[in-house]
């Protein structure tokens, strides 16, 4: 009897590498010719870019300040938002939950139509952060990086997300990665300086900032506050203290689930929090939440703090270890976000724990993304009863926060394994 042949069986493991890639990129370009075909721009694609686009043409037309007056930020994004012509009584508007340093670009981007302005942002996201991608590995590494490890990089989830909604996670990627330069080539200020660049998303340093602090990391924590001086100077010069009292607004809302937060699509326990909310009881969900945000903290504080000092041999780890610990137990924490570990991923790839654990989130998160779509059109078909639709985000959101926990624990052992090894030589120099 003849055997039937496997398709691509006999191709090596560069040549089935490349082949994914190509899969990968088709699924996405599908993606996105879909959600142009069926739905209008800023319903879905690219809804955040579009919160940006509004902001920078009140910025404008009306001045910095007005930019968090909610009532011209809806009446600005009712001309623009399909959700608002469809669903105008349901319609609340996307706040801008960022310092006015931050959103000047885009008084440039409002000035192109949509959706061309949006085109713009993302290929020169695209450029951007594949060029300082190359940039970073030649410095960290000493030797250009190979294609196909590039292509991962830039093609995982939290990369395509980020340009599909027109995020600006590129910049936090780009700033905690001059955070870890910085530190490999002994430059502590340097890099506090940087580290001011996540106040775009002030969320991602509530374990970092205290960690420097224990560690006494002073030149560190002064080149943060210079920079962090900075932006609030020249964002208070912009706005005033009505503007900033508006923001203050905005914030306290979202944190309490209003002002377009989703926290059903995070990658945190928070996440979870809402579904045990919502199919258990209120309170348990608030307590999960707390106790499992707390036990991660302790647990990243307990094993890192035992380093003897932030530098060379222990920057890798320990940026890995707080990004990752960050995206879990952190109030807002969507996919997109997880561009911050790309740098330390980055810089430890030779790891063979990291190589490992890079490639299945590579490949894991898609193929995740993938049977959503699939059960989705089932659900469109009549197949499927719609009841399931809530845990489409729950899926994606459960394999996020389990490679957060996942690059913890690497995290955690890599510094351990750094921390003995310091430990046998200073024993060997006694002895």
């Amino acid at each position: 009897m003849k055997k039937i042949a496997i398709p691509f069986k006999n191709l090596t493991y560069e040549a089935k590498l490349n082949l994914f890639f190509a899969g990968l990129v088709t699924f996405y370009l599908l993606i996105i010719g879909f959600d142009l075909m069926h739905k209008k721009i800023c319903n879905g694609i690219p809804s955040d870019f579009c919160a940006y686009w509004s902001g920078g043409r009140i910025m404008n037309e009306q001045g910095y300040r007005y930019i968090y007056d909610a009532d011209i930020l809806l009446r600005i994004q009712r001309g623009i938002y399909p959700q608002a012509i469809t669903a105008p009584d349901i319609f609340e508007g996307v706040p801008l939950l960022y310092l006015p340093f931050f959103l000047v670009p885009f008084q440039l981007f409002s000035l192109i139509d949509l959706p061309f302005s949006y085109l713009v942002w993302s290929v020169l996201n695209i450029i951007v952060f594949s060029l300082y991608l190359k940039f970073f590995y030649k410095e960290i590494h000493g030797e250009t990086i190979k294609s196909q490890l590039l292509l991962i990089m830039m093609l995982p989830l939290p990369v395509f997300l980020n340009l599909y909604y027109g995020q600006v996670n590129v910049w936090l990627g780009i700033c905690t990665g001059e955070f870890i330069r910085a530190i490999f080539y002994q430059k502590p200020v340097k890099a506090g300086i940087w580290l001011g660049g996540l106040l775009l998303k002030p969320q991602l340093l509530i374990l970092l900032l205290p960690f420097l602090l224990l560690k006494r990391e002073l030149k560190v924590i002064a080149g943060f506050l210079i920079s962090s001086i900075g932006i609030g100077l020249i964002s208070w010069i912009l706005i005033g203290r009505e503007g900033f009292l508006d923001l203050f607004g905005l914030i306290v809302s979202s944190s309490q689930g209003g002002g377009a937060s989703n926290p059903q699509a995070m990658m945190n326990f928070r996440m979870v929090g809402t579904f045990v909310e919502y199919f258990v009881n209120e309170t348990f969900g608030k307590i999960l939440v707390a106790v499992c945000s707390a036990i991660t903290a302790l647990v990243f504080f307990l094993i890192f703090s035992r380093q003897q000092k932030l530098d060379k041999s222990s920057i890798g780890f320990t940026s890995l270890g707080v990004m990752a610990a960050t995206c879990a137990v952190t109030w807002h924490a969507h996919i997109h976000m997880s561009i911050v570990l790309i740098p330390p991923l980055l810089f430890l790839i030779h790891d063979h724990a990291v190589e490992r654990t890079v490639k299945y989130w590579f490949i894991l998160f898609p193929t995740i993304l993938l049977i959503v779509y699939l059960v989705a059109g089932l659900v469109g078909a009549g197949l499927v009863p719609r009841t399931v639709i809530p845990f489409f985000d729950l899926f994606l959101g459960m394999v996020g926060l389990v490679f957060n926990l996942i690059f913890l624990r690497i995290a955690s052992v890599g510094a351990g394994r750094i921390n003995q090894n310091i430990l046998d030589n200073s024993q060997h120099l006694s002895a």
